[in-house]
C-alpha cells in the first residue's frame, strides 16, 4: 500500500467520528498490568461501590403482604464491588504517551482550582 501523499500546502485535515458503540465512562479506578507476553499494557476502567445484593428475603404477613423495610436476609458478595466498565490495551509507547497527556491535563485542572 503506498504512503499517503501530503497536499502541496502541507495542511492536513483530520475528521472525527464517534463509533456506534461510543460511550462515556465515569471511572474511579483501574485494574491491570502488562499482558502475559509483555507486548502491551492491558487495564480495565473500573468504579468501586457497595455491592448490589444477590438477593434479599422477607417474611410475608398472614395477608401475604411484605414490609420492604423488614429485611430478614441479604446476601452480597464482598464488602466492596469493583465494577469493570471496559478493557483497554495499549502498546508500551502509546501507554507512555497517553499517560503523559493524562498527567498534564490533570495538573492543568489542579492548577486552575488552586490546589
Amino acid at each position: 500500500m503506498p504512503e499517503p501523499q501530503l497536499p502541496n500546502n502541507r495542511k492536513i485535515t483530520i475528521s472525527f467520528r464517534k463509533s456506534s458503540d461510543y460511550r462515556i465512562y465515569s471511572a474511579t479506578d483501574l485494574w491491570g498490568g502488562p499482558t502475559a507476553d509483555g507486548a502491551a499494557v492491558f487495564f480495565h476502567l473500573a468504579i468501586d461501590h457497595f455491592p448490589t445484593p444477590s438477593y434479599q428475603s422477607f417474611i410475608a404477613d398472614d395477608q401475604g403482604r411484605v414490609n420492604p423495610n423488614d429485611v430478614k436476609e441479604t446476601i452480597t458478595s464482598g464488602d466492596v464491588e469493583k465494577e469493570l466498565l471496559c478493557g483497554i490495551m495499549f502498546t508500551p509507547e502509546v501507554a507512555k504517551k497517553i499517560g503523559s497527556w493524562l498527567v498534564a491535563r490533570g495538573q492543568e485542572l489542579i492548577d486552575k482550582r488552586g490546589g
